[in-house]
């Protein structure tokens, strides 16, 4: 069992569907492997989102 620390790089481009990213997060969670993020990847996230959002906040 692996334990991986995910950085907030990854996590935001998954979520901006960046397909190299989609790819290595794909592969850790098939795998057997436990993912971590701490607070501050947390809430860099978080700030990222809230910005996406607010740029477009009716989701078109």
């Amino acid at each position: 069992m692996r334990h991986t620390l995910v950085d907030t790089s990854v996590l935001v481009e998954y979520l901006k569907g960046n397909e190299r990213a989609e790819r290595l997060l794909s592969e850790l969670f098939n795998g057997e492997n436990i993912l971590y993020i701490n607070s501050v990847v947390f809430s860099e996230v978080v700030y990222v989102m809230m910005g996406i959002i607010q740029e477009d906040p009716q989701g078109a």
